[in-house]
């Protein structure tokens, strides 16, 4: 465990996972501000279904393992992501 210069406590990644394995709080290092809500999902959702190259799907899933999150739920993240910068 190291301290930055900004004052943010450091930890090596072995010792996250630790911490997260055990349940510890790991709030004091996380870097959140960038963080932002994502607004729960409304009664008016709708399905889409894609098709992609058998590899595509294979790094989504792997990047969606890597977040422990669903490819859905990572698809989610990519699209919206994708208006949020053309609209700004």
């Amino acid at each position: 465990m190291t301290t930055a210069a900004d004052g943010k406590t450091r930890i090596s990644t072995e010792e996250f996972d630790r911490k997260f394995e055990e349940g510890e709080d790991l709030i004091p290092y996380l870097n959140l501000s960038h963080a932002r809500m994502v607004q729960p999902q409304s009664k008016g959702n709708k399905k889409a279904t894609f098709t992609m190259p058998a590899w595509l799907i294979d790094a989504l899933d792997e990047r969606a393992k890597h977040l422990a999150i669903s490819r859905n739920a990572l698809l989610n993240v990519i699209v919206a992501e994708a208006f949020e910068v053309q609209t700004h």
